[in-house]
């Protein structure tokens, strides 16, 4: 029963560590630098990127968010056919572009 629970409160930990990394690497790093780099040739009045590069930065890392799980039709016994990497690019793009 011990044995048991551990393995629940690894899968559990794993799951939660696991989205925060993404949330990290994609959500602040990425769409950051991209806004950052676009703010640098177009600016508002206080010196920040305009809101069409956020918007820009946001879609961007939503695509690169569903490449990087391209590998998930496959884990799941998919066959990788252009269907199931536009599913795959689709559904954790719009994931991405929902909570930009």
């Amino acid at each position: 029963m011990v044995a048991q629970r551990a393995t629940t409160q690894t899968l559990v930990l794993a799951a939660i560590s696991a989205g925060v990394t993404e949330e990290v690497l994609f959500r602040f790093f990425g769409v950051s630098l991209i806004a950052w780099l676009g703010g640098l040739i177009f600016k508002d009045a206080e010196d920040r990127p305009k809101a069409f590069i956020v918007v820009i930065a946001i879609m961007m890392w939503a695509f690169i968010f569903g490449l990087a799980h391209l590998q998930m039709p496959a884990i799941v016994g998919w066959e990788m056919s252009t269907a199931a990497i536009l599913r795959a690019l689709v559904i954790n793009s719009l994931g991405g572009l929902v909570y930009g």
